[in-house]
């Protein structure tokens, strides 16, 4: 989307994966967002986004997780299914609005 350069585009993707899935985000912080900058405001104002929501909803983790990524989620799980729901949401807001602000921040070097 904002950069025509292929070898970025391929680690930029490839670093979403690893942290999506695996919780692995060291790839991507060294390999994109503190070389460019931008991108690591537009992952700050995501997690915001995504915290903020968590913490009004009063979201609660009932053990340490192994991993942070899709899998870490589980642990999001009590009596009350409403707690892993308001979670799932604070997620998706995270990545939503971290890439809608990339997306506005980026500007091709």
């Amino acid at each position: 989307y904002g950069t025509k350069d292929e070898k970025l585009k391929s680690t930029a993707a490839s670093c979403a994966l690893t942290a999506m899935v695996g919780g692995v985000t060291e790839p991507a912080m060294y390999g994109v967002t503190l070389k460019y900058k931008t991108p690591m405001y537009g992952a700050m104002i995501g997690s915001f986004c995504g915290g903020l929501f968590a913490g009004l909803m009063k979201c609660y983790a009932y053990a340490y997780p192994g991993s942070v990524g899709l899998f870490g989620l589980p642990i999001y799980i009590t009596d009350n299914i409403s707690n892993l729901v308001y979670m799932v949401i604070a997620v998706l807001i995270g990545i939503v609005a971290t890439f809608v602000s990339t997306l506005i921040l980026y500007k091709e070097q």
